[in-house]
């Protein structure tokens, strides 16, 4: 009986933490929309600091990445380098040390403040 409630507790902790996890990421989300309040990059008082908003979804574009750390806050995204392919999605991030030319795609995106979703495939 002991290890049906450890693992009761344990399965009620999990679900807090998710929870939190996503209450975190969506009040990140609302930050970065309180100023990037336009479609597209918005620099910042921060100097190297960039935001960017994307509502809608995007074809598979050409892209060079330069050495960065990229947070997902929201929504999701492909990412093709030489042969491999990532899917990056919110409460992940990408870490870039060099230049590097991609493919991307915005495969699900997400007006902020709201919740619903429009999802798509790369093809």
């Amino acid at each position: 009986m002991a290890t049906a409630t450890a693992l009761e507790s344990a399965s009620r902790e999990a679900t807090v933490n998710q929870q939190s996890e996503r209450e975190l990421l969506h009040v990140f989300a609302n930050k970065i929309a309180a100023h990037a309040d336009v479609e597209g990059d918005t620099n910042t008082a921060v100097p190297g600091l960039r935001l960017f908003r994307r509502t809608a979804l995007t074809g598979c574009t050409s892209a060079a990445y330069e050495p960065s750390l990229i947070l997902y806050a929201q929504g999701r995204k492909t990412v093709q380098v030489g042969g491999s392919t990532y899917t990056c999605h919110e409460g992940t991030c990408q870490l870039t040390s060099v230049d590097m030319p991609v493919f991307s795609q915005v495969t699900k995106a997400r007006e902020p403040l709201k919740n619903s979703p429009v999802h798509s495939s790369c093809g």
